[in-house]
């Protein structure tokens, strides 16, 4: 984010060429840092906060295997477009207070309905029997799609903020509910969506395999020169 105030850009929520904007500052930053990809393809989300309090999240689930680029993408688009803050946007003054958390996505898989339970109505069972995994930095995050064409998702480690351990009636009545207010109060769920997450802040260990020789030195340590310039994609 330094690197954006350092550059004196800045973003207009009104402006038309705003997602364009972002690629230029990334192919900018691109000219000074090698952006690393990774073995395996994985889609980003990108949450920051100051202090606990959320300040943005924005993420896809498309694929690829040019996560660093993806991850630098997400942070700005995190930073400056999430429509949440249009108000009160990113200021340089909290740079130092701010904390990411990347959420590294794998595919989404299709849980509900499928042949195995297309007649089931309960979706406690729909989920006990998915092999859906509930943990914080490394589980599934779910998607549910509704009715009205209106769709909500929940990254893994949301599961354990609202106090979701297990599934049962209880929690999977209060996992729709949150889900459905997300989707602007959506009614019936036509579609259920699983998908891997692994969580890394800027203090963890990072530990997806990486493609070596798209890196200098083979290092992510090679690879964050300053860790100043771009503290959302600092690993230890």
């Amino acid at each position: 984010m330094k690197y954006v105030f350092d550059k004196k850009l800045s973003f207009d929520s009104n402006d038309s060429d705003h997602d364009a904007k972002i690629d230029e500052i990334i192919i900018d930053f691109e000219k000074q840092y090698a952006l690393p990809q990774t073995v395996e393809k994985y889609g980003i989300f990108v949450t920051i906060k100051n202090h606990g309090i959320l300040r943005g999240c924005i993420g896809g689930f498309s694929v690829t295997n040019h996560t660093g680029r993806l991850v630098a993408k997400q942070a700005l688009q995190s930073a400056f477009s999430d429509s949440r803050f249009y108000d009160e946007p990113i200021k340089e003054s909290e740079l130092s207070d701010l904390s990411y958390d990347i959420n590294f996505i794998g595919e989404l898989k299709q849980i509900y309905p499928n042949e195995e339970n297309e007649n089931e109505n309960d979706i406690v069972k729909v989920l006990n029997k998915s092999g859906f995994i509930i943990g914080k930095k490394k589980g599934h995050g779910i998607q549910m799609h509704f009715s009205n064409g209106e769709s909500a998702t929940f990254l893994a480690s949301v599961l354990p903020e609202l106090k979701i351990y297990s599934f049962d009636k209880d929690t999977v009545e209060r996992l729709i509910t949150e889900l459905k207010l997300k989707a602007s109060g959506s009614d019936t769920i036509t579609r259920i969506e699983m998908y891997q997450c692994q969580e890394y802040n800027e203090y963890d260990k990072f530990d997806i395999p990486l493609l070596k020789n798209k890196i200098d030195g083979g290092s992510i340590e090679t690879y964050i020169k300053n860790k100043n310039i771009y503290k959302s994609l600092k690993y230890k």
